[in-house]
């Protein structure tokens, strides 16, 4: 599975995609990066 590394450990990169994606589900609407957003929506697109 090819992933961004988005500059921060693997654990800290699951958790902060994890809480955007909840905050994603829960209000409909956030600020992000570019990048991160590309990430948050393979996610979402999965569910």
């Amino acid at each position: 599975m090819s992933y961004r590394k988005m500059g921060v450990r693997s654990d800290h990169r699951r958790a902060m995609l994890r809480n955007s994606v909840t905050s994603l589900l829960e209000t409909e609407k956030i600020t992000t990066t570019e990048t991160r957003a590309k990430e948050i929506k393979k996610l979402t697109d999965k569910m």
